[in-house]
């Protein structure tokens, strides 16, 4: 068992083999430890054939009269054929263009499949789609089982590319709710979808011990703001990337590259299911990149650049933790590069019950003033280790701890924050600001000397407890106006030659023991100072 006790089952997955389910009961432990298994995606020829031992019925689409030029709609076709033929079915589209212009749907089903590993789907614009139940943001292409009273299960979805290149088109390519059993792979949508509708994917696991993994599934065009596109006043904001809101079971999300989306690139959220985001490439989208919640619930491997400045993009962002319990991000790359003033590498909302963060990257040269890591003051008990942010903004906090009277207590260990910010008017001069009690900062290294204004560590939060660790900056290391709180064995340093520490009046029985502070310590009032083996340089 791995980090947060995150898989269901232990079985490794090393080498391709048969039984597609077993492959897909695994995928919780390996998601977290080796690499997964890649998709059965293979070259022309051999991939067409893959899964036909599988399926009781098996159909060639052009057998049936497909048109795979892309000049006539399949829609109906496709949809008499799921009809006629029902559970234990494979469809297969062999290379071509599949125009289509209505949704094909199933709502209750076992064990189906639609297969085009060279096939292109070309999707109706945004005036001659028939969309579905009088929403016209509702434009799919497939719909399989329903989020109420669910009853369907085993659902195969592959290797298909998927033309939005038109004007004023952008389609849901597949919105999926099973109870078990979903495997979509190789998806590849090109073209910036400007329709204003439904983003591209949803997927929902409905079973608590049901699983499912959606494994590269790529949308690096990204889409308009809905108020750029003729869905205008039906939506807000835009589409989503990828949904996954009404999730009870296991969905893993491996390597799918999503960027630009105006209402969050990854909603994964909402539900008490667990989800596992594994790899994969993310740009800016508003809000964040990734947004996560749920149980037990693992980021890892993620590359986020936000690098885009997109004006009606409300603040994007790297990842959000919305809530959840037990929520694990590790081993992620956040650079946060565009110029969108507010952005946030990590942010823990309020109703996070509680969430680590471990070995992640977190980079900026952003010309605004954004925040690496951020704890909101309702969020539970975070522990952020082993981080590192190289902080080069116009100015912000490398970390933000909120939450004045939180009884829930914030962890830092082993966490580095390099030089490079500046000050802005709006303040947010110091590479961590701390204002919750019980916080413990143990082994902590901050460098803050590209700005004459700049601090290392402002703590304000009662209780605090600070092991170790170097805080060196052009103003003052510390910045203290807190009480009860204890200096253990840390290091201090103003590159002005200011006093390593400053005390300002509001602080009370502080403790500085066994500690290396250049220049001593200021103190401008501070009511009980308790100082025992340091050394001034």
């Amino acid at each position: 068992m791995s980090d947060n006790d995150e898989s269901r089952t232990s079985q490794p997955i090393d080498n391709p083999i048969s039984d597609r389910r077993t492959v897909l009961k695994g995928l919780g432990a390996a998601a977290i430890g080796a690499p997964l298994l890649a998709s059965r995606r293979t070259s022309a020829g051999a991939a067409y054939d893959t899964y036909d031992g599988d399926y009781g019925t098996v159909i060639d689409v052009t057998d049936k009269g497909a048109d795979d030029t892309g000049n006539q709609s399949v829609s109906g076709l496709i949809q008499s054929l799921l009809d006629d033929n029902g559970d234990d079915t494979l469809l297969k589209f062999p290379q071509g263009e599949y125009y289509m212009d209505e949704q094909v749907s199933m709502s209750n089903f076992n064990h189906v499949g639609i297969f085009g590993p060279e096939a292109t789907l070309v999707p109706a614009d945004y005036h001659n789609f028939t969309y579905a139940g009088g929403n016209p943001s509702d434009m799919q292409l497939f719909s399989f089982g329903r989020v109420d009273n669910c009853s369907s299960s085993d659902l195969l979805f592959q290797g298909f590319e998927v033309d939005q290149t038109a004007d004023d088109t952008g389609i849901r390519v597949i919105e999926a709710a099973v109870n078990d059993g979903l495997e979509v792979y190789e998806i590849d949508i090109y073209g910036r979808h400007d329709s204003g509708t439904y983003g591209p994917g949803r997927f929902n696991i409905r079973s608590s011990s049901g699983t499912g993994i959606v494994d590269n599934f790529r949308a690096p065009d990204g889409a308009a703001h809905v108020s750029e596109t003729p869905n205008d006043g039906n939506l807000w904001r835009g589409p989503t990337g990828i949904v996954n809101n009404k999730h009870v079971g296991e969905l893993t999300i491996k390597h799918c590259t999503i960027k630009g989306f105006p209402d969050n690139g990854v909603y994964a959220d909402d539900g008490d299911g667990k989800r596992i985001i594994y790899g994969g490439l993310f740009g800016t989208s508003a809000t964040a990149a990734l947004r996560i919640g749920g149980i037990d619930s693992v980021v890892k491997y993620p590359t986020i650049h936000i690098d885009t400045t997109r004006p009606n993009f409300q603040k994007p962002g790297g990842i959000r933790i919305e809530d959840g319990t037990n929520v694990l991000v590790r081993d992620a790359t956040i650079t946060l590069d565009a110029a969108h003033e507010g952005m946030q590498g990590i942010v823990v909302m309020d109703a996070c019950q509680s969430a680590t963060v471990r070995n992640v990257d977190i980079s900026s040269t952003s010309s605004e003033s954004i925040q690496g890591i951020v704890a909101n003051p309702g969020c539970g008990p975070i522990t952020v280790e082993d981080t590192t942010i190289d902080w080069s903004p116009a100015g912000g906090y490398g970390v933000w701890i909120k939450g004045e009277s939180s009884p829930a207590n914030v962890t830092l260990d082993n966490v580095t924050i390099t030089d490079g910010a500046g000050v802005t008017g709006a303040g947010f001069r110091e590479g961590i600001r701390n204002d919750r009690e019980d916080t413990t900062l143990t082994d902590v290294e901050v460098t803050q000397t590209s700005s004459s204004d700049r601090h290392a560590l402002w703590n304000r939060a009662d209780h605090s407890h600070v092991n170790g660790g170097t805080y060196e900056a052009q103003k003052y290391g510390i910045l203290d106006e807190s009480g009860f709180t204890e200096y253990d064995g840390i290091t201090a340093k103003s590159q002005r030659g200011n006093e390593g520490v400053r005390l300002l009046d509001a602080s009370h029985d502080i403790q500085i023991y066994n500690s290396t502070l250049y220049n001593g310590i200021r103190d401008d009032g501070c009511a009980g100072l308790d100082t025992g083996n340091n050394t001034v340089k």
